[in-house]
């Protein structure tokens, strides 16, 4: 049960409350009896029985004799509604949708003096409607709550109703009626959750279809009787038909409009009741439907004759959730909605093939993305995608021990892109024009009308104008799919991984809550372990920051010069695998792209991040460097101009960046390096390839063994300089003999 919008309507309180417990409590109440008291006590919402009571007791107003009465609420409902009531609070609640609850003091049991014995109460499993008496006894609040229609048991609330209403009720008379079915009043088919908080300080304005109150005795009250607003039909039968809410009709709907065996029987019966049920309220049965729908989009084509793949073969399109990712794949096929993740390149080295990498997205996997880089020998053997086409993918290797991403290679994949504009155009386009490409005649994929009928779908169901979930009537598809079209979920995902997991810079960081971001290293911890020998519980610490202040980051790294001010350095706890690219990494000045990263508090109060390693997925890598030309621009850029921002009040030197950097020309002459603004007692032990790979100036630290070395003189390892004419002296001498006094 969720509470609904607030009604624009006046609330108003029944003319003629009855205080609590007055009169005849030994029949059954009446359907619109109106109980008013103050919540003495409450019991919590019990999520395991799904129960909530409060005890009400009488009003300093009421008559003598007047009793405490139990309210029982059961179903997932109660738990909203016992956020409405609070011990003190005056309420008042009507009896209609409950039943009566007689609680006998157990035999030999003796009241406590001034303790009053609960001995009537209500049970309300429909739901519940009343009205909160704020301190000016003429300004209300109404409130309801209704439960589900297909969270209520059917036949027992059918029988309750039946039997505990009056003999004048118009259910009873509903029941009893000879007519025939198509004479009756037609029962709405779901109950609607209301809940209204609107206020009035005037007690005679009445919402619509207000029920009028049963007659009851008027005991003192401050609430002046007013006439009814209603519209009320002419036929007393109708309008008392009308008073009983959707939740009712319901459910004895259900139980009584039952056809003879003849005409199908029990089985007709269950149908009606299956076709009367709400697909928000079924749980097992409901998801059981997705998950058979969901399965739907798994394609299996057979290829009689193909010119490609030869006779008789079997191409099974595997949706992006269900391919196997723990292990290296061969021949995978993939039908997906792409988008350019990196723009095409050519390799330097080697081959020097073109390459391009692509993003791709389906209905099994909306919340992520997976990554496929395609390999040519010529640009012309590329594909051309653009946000929320469909690409057809044929042969592709899945490289799940080391990069999780598909990989194209040049003599085996094939692809097929189906534009989207072709895909959703009106009239439709036909299928040859659409299997009609330029590509290279080797990579084209073999493709038939079973494949253009799959891309379309998709493309709808991407585009959120027609989902297959929902036009099979599974509870209406996915709300992600009507929400995003195809070009917003590729903006999305870059983004930070999707609508869950936002990109976020460190001013913006929230406790527990998953995010990405993109910040600079500004010194590495390790403790004295070696990087590429942590155990999964082993971490080090990386201290970065992007130059934005969190109020909950109080202390920078105190060896730092010149300091950072606080709020500004966040340190990251990296375990395990994800700190191996930390492995050969100059200390200070690349930028990291950190996915998934968690934000937590320590002992101390303080934010800290913690990036872990996945137990399933142990080749998975969360922590990358950026390089030039990387997808991750904008933050990037951002990122650069805040630095500069920050160096230049401090007046000092920018660090040298390695997305900046460009290769030096050296000359004869030393220069001094740049500073490196952190301390030197526990720099990281890299690999010699990692430092010469990187060609940046900086300091490293290598471990290794010596096998060689020259000059086999020690003395010949110190080069000395005149300091007249730079002439490199002579071992052993102190000055060039040109100029011999020379210091």
């Amino acid at each position: 049960m969720q509470r609904g919008q607030s009604s624009k309507s006046k609330p108003k309180a029944p003319a003629q409350p009855v205080e609590l417990l007055l009169g005849d409590v030994s029949s059954p109440p009446s359907p619109f009896t109106f109980y008013r008291g103050i919540v003495v006590s409450h019991r919590p919402y019990h999520i395991q029985s799904r129960v909530a009571s409060i005890v009400l007791g009488p009003l300093p107003s009421a008559a003598q004799g007047a009793k405490k009465m139990e309210v029982r609420l059961k179903g997932t409902w109660a738990e909203d509604a016992m956020k409405r009531f609070e011990v003190g609070m005056k309420v008042g609640i009507v009896s209609e949708r409950g039943k009566k609850q007689e609680v006998k003091r157990p035999k030999g049991v003796q009241a406590e003096p001034g303790k009053q014995w609960r001995e009537f109460g209500l049970i309300y499993e429909q739901g519940i409607k009343g009205w909160v008496f704020n301190s000016e006894e003429d300004d209300v609040e109404e409130f309801e709550f209704v439960a589900h229609a297909s969270s209520i048991n059917t036949s027992a609330a059918a029988v309750q109703a039946r039997t505990e209403l009056p003999d004048s009720s118009p259910q009873q008379q509903l029941n009893t009626t000879n007519d025939p079915p198509a004479t009756r009043p037609i029962p709405s088919t779901t109950a609607q959750p209301i809940a209204s908080t609107s206020r009035s300080t005037s007690p005679s304005a009445a919402p619509t279809k207000q029920p009028s109150p049963a007659p009851a005795p008027t005991p003192p009250s401050t609430i002046k009787p007013t006439k009814s607003t209603s519209n009320a039909p002419a036929n007393p039968r109708a309008d008392k038909s009308s008073n009983s809410t959707s939740a009712e009709k319901e459910v004895l709907a259900t139980s009584q409009e039952k056809v003879p065996e003849s005409e199908g029987g029990k089985g007709k019966e269950r149908e009606d009741g299956k076709r009367k049920a709400s697909h928000e309220g079924e749980g097992s049965r409901s998801q059981r439907k997705k998950k058979k729908l969901e399965r739907k989009w798994e394609l299996e084509v057979t290829k009689k004759d193909d010119p490609i793949f030869g006779k008789n073969v079997t191409i099974v399109y595997t949706p992006l959730s269900k391919h196997e990712r723990a292990k290296n794949g061969k021949g995978i096929s993939v039908i997906a909605v792409a988008s350019v993740l990196q723009p095409v390149k050519r390799a330097e080295r080697g081959t020097k093939d073109w390459s391009i990498s692509l993003r791709l997205i389906d209905p099994t996997r909306l919340d992520d993305f997976d990554r496929v880089n395609l390999f040519a020998t010529a640009e012309s053997e590329l594909p051309k995608v653009e946000e929320g086409d469909v690409i057809v993918l044929q042969n592709l290797h899945w490289k799940g021990s080391t990069y999780q991403e598909f990989v194209g290679y040049k003599d085996k994949a094939r692809f097929l892109v189906f534009p989207r504009s072709k895909l959703l155009a009106s009239p439709p386009i036909p299928d040859t024009a659409l299997l009609n490409t330029p590509l290279h005649l080797n990579r084209v994929a073999s493709c038939g009308p079973l494949e253009v009928a799959y891309a379309r779908d998709m493309a709808l169901f991407m585009e959120g104008e027609a989902t297959p979930l929902a036009a099979a009537g599974a509870g209406g598809g996915r709300e992600e799919a009507k929400k995003l079209t195809a070009a917003e979920k590729s903006a999305a995902l870059r983004r930070g991984g999707g609508t869950k997991r936002p990109m976020l810079e460190i001013k913006d960081m929230e406790a527990d809550n998953f995010c990405d971001t993109v910040v600079e290293v500004i010194k590495i911890w390790t403790g004295g372990q070696i990087i590429n020998r942590l155990g999964s519980s082993d971490s080090i610490a990386v201290y970065v920051t992007d130059y934005t202040r969190h109020p909950e980051v109080y202390v920078s790294n105190s060896n730092a010069e010149p300091q950072f001010a606080d709020g500004l350095a966040l340190q990251v706890s990296v375990f395990g695998s994800q700190a191996q690219v930390f492995h050969g990494l100059k200390e200070r000045g690349p930028l990291l792209f950190i996915r998934n990263l968690r934000p937590k508090l320590n002992p101390h109060g303080l934010l800290e991040g913690n990036v872990s390693e996945d137990p399933k997925f142990g080749d998975k890598r969360d922590v990358m460097v950026l390089k030039s030309g990387s997808e991750y621009k904008k933050e990037t850029e951002a990122l650069l101009k805040r630095r500069k921002a920050w160096w230049d009040s401090k007046g000092g030197d920018e660090p040298i960046n390695e997305i900046v950097a460009q290769p030096r020309i050296l000359n004869d002459k030393p220069n001094p390096l740049p500073s490196i603004i952190c301390d030197r007692v526990s720099d990281p032990i890299g690999n010699m390839s990692g430092a010469l790979a990187a060609r940046l100036p900086g300091i490293y630290h290598f471990e290794g063994r010596v096998i060689d070395y020259h000059p086999k003189d020690f003395e010949d390892w110190v080069n000395a300089y005149c300091s007249e004419c730079r002439e490199r002296l002579k071992v052993m001498y102190d000055s060039c003999q040109a100029h011999p006094t020379a210091p």
